[in-house]
């Protein structure tokens, strides 16, 4: 991914990237795998 992508900063500042830290805590319906988020769902005939 090229770097650099986002807007110019104030006062003739250079363009920036944006870096997030997620922190993914358990969840009783949902589960994540990769990139992926899971739902198990029982169903009934």
């Amino acid at each position: 991914m090229p770097s650099r992508q986002g807007q110019p900063g104030y006062n003739g500042g250079s363009a920036g990237d944006l870096y997030l830290h997620i922190r993914v805590v358990p969840h009783p319906l949902f589960d994540v795998s990769g990139h992926n988020v899971l739902l198990t769902l029982p169903l009934a005939p």
